[in-house]
């Protein structure tokens, strides 16, 4: 184990002690962030059918300098050590591989970067210099996957090449590939697939309910495409189960999107910063007093001093009325509210 993630690891577990004793014996709302999610480009070369970003495709992309960019980095290190790295498309970025580069010298961990495939080949660095690098597919078939993505067939069926050829680069570097399947009523029967591809190649699978306006668009569904959703993730939780491995899903976050469970939420566990390094309200709903862009990185202030104030470190919790199944924030609200189960499957899995 290499001493970045030696020293992240140490900071990950002090964050999640903290913020259990924060969050289950002070009650309070407020939480600080796990993880950083840098938006690096609104700018897609897909148009995904449950995009839950679509209203940033239609924002322009700021020029955004290198040393501000490191500017922003050195200010979400100061947050927290792990780094997730989206988009829009992070690979249109003709940096992302210095950005990589750059984390891994500010002792980023681990270093996440979230792709939809079809750029993977040019940007041969990134399954090197990321930590994980997620891959989003939907369907093994380049048809189907093609309308989900809303690209031609030629470029869906590059993608999943493109995945393939990944496995071996990230591993040769001790990284890995990870599959990302978003479950929506158009894909549901075409999910088996993507389990089997990730089964066969020994890639890690995460599933999440595609959601939209804060509500899971699957739930709605009658028929074929709702059974076919429940009977998905039984198969998804026996895989867990009999060869953990092949889910990263927590089996915790896999019976909570199967059954529709409510959880506590906490969105504040998640930092998200624009391109050109405005820190973003959490949760629109919680939020819903302040601003979507809540504050500008400068790079002098102290970043936690300055989450706190605005997001009112004191302020006690109150359940949400919404059950946004986001993993992003399912996954450490769940930790946090049974951390023996937590810590056992971690440790078991």
């Amino acid at each position: 184990m290499d001493s970045r993630r030696v020293k992240a690891t140490a900071e990950h577990l002090r964050r999640f002690l903290s913020n259990l004793v924060v969050a289950n014996t002070l009650k309070r709302e407020y939480l600080p962030p796990q993880i950083a999610v840098y938006h690096v480009t609104y700018k897609c070369n897909a148009n995904c059918a449950w995009c839950s970003r679509k209203h940033d495709r239609q924002k322009v992309t700021p020029n955004v300098s290198w040393s501000r960019i490191e500017q922003i980095f050195r200010s979400l290190r100061q947050v927290t050590p792990a780094l997730y790295l989206t988009g829009g498309e992070p690979l249109l970025h003709e940096r992302i591989e210095d950005m990589l580069k750059l984390a891994r010298l500010m002792g980023f961990h681990p270093i996440v970067v979230n792709t939809n495939a079809t750029l993977l080949e040019e940007r041969s660095l990134v399954p090197e210099l990321a930590d994980v690098t997620i891959a989003s597919l939907h369907s093994m078939d380049p048809n189907r996957a093609a309308k989900i993505f809303g690209i031609q067939a030629t470029l869906a069926k590059k993608a999943l090449e493109n995945v393939y050829h990944s496995i071996k680069v990230a591993r040769d570097y001790g990284n890995k590939i990870m599959v990302n399947c978003v479950l929506a009523p158009d894909n549901a029967q075409d999910a088996e697939g993507v389990l089997g591809f990730c089964q066969r190649h020994e890639i890690p699978l995460a599933v999440t309910p595609a959601i939209r306006d804060h509500e899971a668009i699957i739930r709605g569904a009658d028929g074929l495409p709702s059974s076919a959703y429940a009977s998905f993730l039984d198969r998804v939780m026996l895989s867990k189960r009999y060869e953990p491995t092949s889910v990263e899903s927590s089996l915790s976050f896999l019976r909570c999107i199967r059954y529709w469970e409510l959880f506590d939420c906490r969105p504040t566990s998640i930092l998200s910063v624009s391109p050109e390094g405005y820190v973003l309200n959490p949760c629109e709903i919680k939020y819903g007093h302040l601003p979507n862009r809540l504050a500008w990185i400068d790079g002098n202030d102290s970043l936690p001093d300055i989450l706190t104030k605005l997001l009112d470190g004191e302020r006690p919790f109150s359940s949400c009325s919404k059950n946004c199944l986001k993993a992003c924030y399912v996954e450490p609200a769940l930790a946090l509210e049974h951390p023996l189960i937590a810590i056992s499957e971690r440790l078991h899995y």
